[in-house]
C-alpha cells in the first residue's frame, strides 16, 4: 500500500475521499496481519489497545506513560505497522522503541532509510514477516545478533504475557 502510484490510483472523488479510502485499507491490512500472526504466535505476542479484544484477541490498554512504554518495548521485538496518516519511517513511535532498546520490524515504509541499525528490520510480505519473526524467536535461544535482545528470555525480561493477560482482564 505504500506505493505512490497505488495511492494515485485509489477510488474517491477528491483527495479526501482518497485519503479515508486509504485509511480503511491501511486499517484492514493490519487487522489481516494481526489475524495471521495471532493464529501462529499467540503465545508470544502482545497487542496493545483494547480495539483488538472486539476482534476476539487478548490485548492490553494503551498506556502513554514513558515508564511504561519503555518497559514495553525494551528488548522485545516490536511490529510497525506504518502510521495511518504518515508516509515516513520514523515518528514518535518508531523513535521510541528504538530508544528504549526494542527490536523495530517495520513494514517497508516509504522513504528509504540510510544507514543501518542492529535492532531494525524491514519486511515486504507477510511471508517475509514470518520468516524474520521465526529467525528472530529462534535465535533468542542462542546469541541473538542484537545485543540489545539477549535478555529476552533471560529472568529479566520485564512481560510474562500470561501475567499481563490476566491483570489487564
Amino acid at each position: 500500500l505504500n506505493d505512490i502510484n497505488f495511492l494515485n490510483e485509489l477510488p474517491g472523488k477528491n483527495n479526501f475521499e482518497k485519503i479515508k479510502n486509504y485509511i480503511e485499507l491501511k486499517n484492514l491490512l493490519r487487522f489481516e496481519i494481526i489475524s495471521i500472526l495471532y493464529k501462529r504466535f499467540e503465545n508470544n505476542i502482545l497487542l496493545i489497545g483494547t480495539d483488538w479484544k472486539k476482534y476476539g484477541f487478548k490485548s492490553i490498554q494503551k498506556d502513554f506513560k514513558k515508564s511504561v512504554k519503555r518497559k514495553l518495548y525494551n528488548r522485545n521485538i516490536c511490529l510497525d505497522l506504518g502510521a495511518k496518516s504518515g508516509a515516513n519511517s520514523f515518528y514518535p513511535r518508531t523513535i521510541d522503541i528504538l530508544d528504549y532498546s526494542g527490536f523495530l520490524l517495520q513494514i517497508k515504509p516509504f522513504d528509504k532509510i540510510e544507514g543501518s541499525f542492529e535492532n531494525y528490520k524491514i519486511f515486504n510480505s507477510m511471508d517475509d514477516l514470518i520468516t524474520i519473526l521465526e529467525d528472530l524467536l529462534k535465535q533468542l535461544n542462542k546469541k541473538i545478533e542484537c545485543e540489545k535482545l539477549n535478555n529476552f528470555l533471560s529472568d529479566k525480561f520485564h512481560y510474562n504475557l500470561n501475567n499481563i493477560y490476566n491483570k489487564l482482564s
